[in-house]
């Protein structure tokens, strides 16, 4: 795409674009408002029940509200038409680069530490031994802290695909907060929102 050299998959209408999303797992998605069918915002609504990756928003629209309503959404950007394809590349290379050096961070949540690149939990300076499925989905839910993932998401970033077991997420879950908690993490840290999915914040924002 624009001799980047980025793979591209193109949806003509809302449920199209849904349907490559769970299909391809893209590093990033360019969604447009004003799609065919189911809207742009509720597409963008539906990605995030399951899809991480960022969301580019365009829109013939540059109101302030038009954003609020795209971000409220869950976009992670927003560009309106018609738009210089520069800047539109430059807004897709700053959206996947904070992806990867989201990665690299030391990821603090109260007396938790999660060190993805070096693999190392610690909890009061003192370090965990988790497995590495524990380890995985504790880091997909350290870097959204503080934000609902659902279990589409965590298979999809933990697993790779569905194989049939309803209870891997459920189970894995209840064997990680056992080691956090025993370690002195506070029991609160992982919350369960029911038929959402779950969350790891600070005790103050459970």
């Amino acid at each position: 795409m624009f001799g980047e050299g980025h793979t591209t998959s193109i949806a003509q209408n809302g449920e199209m674009a849904e349907s490559l999303a769970r299909a391809r797992n893209p590093d990033l998605v360019i969604l447009d408002l004003n799609l065919p069918g189911i809207s742009g915002i509720e597409v963008c609504r539906r990605l995030r029940g399951f899809l991480s990756t960022p969301i580019l928003m365009l829109t013939a629209s540059g109101s302030d509200e038009s954003q609020l309503v795209g971000f409220s959404a869950g976009a992670d950007d927003y560009v309106s038409k018609p738009f210089n394809t520069q800047v539109l590349i430059a807004r897709i290379r700053a959206l996947l680069a904070r992806g990867l050096n989201a990665a690299e961070l030391v990821i603090h949540v109260d007396n938790l530490s999660v060190n993805p690149s070096a693999q190392i939990v610690t909890i009061d300076d003192q370090e965990v031994s988790l497995s590495k499925i524990e380890f995985d989905i504790l880091v997909a839910l350290a870097q959204r802290r503080n934000r609902i993932v659902s279990k589409e998401v965590l298979i999809r970033e933990v697993w790779g695909e569905w194989f049939g077991d309803n209870h891997v997420v459920e189970t894995t879950l209840s064997r990680l907060r056992a080691k956090l908690t025993k370690a002195g993490a506070s029991s609160a840290m992982i919350t369960t929102r029911r038929g959402i999915g779950y969350r790891l914040g600070t005790a103050e924002s459970n």
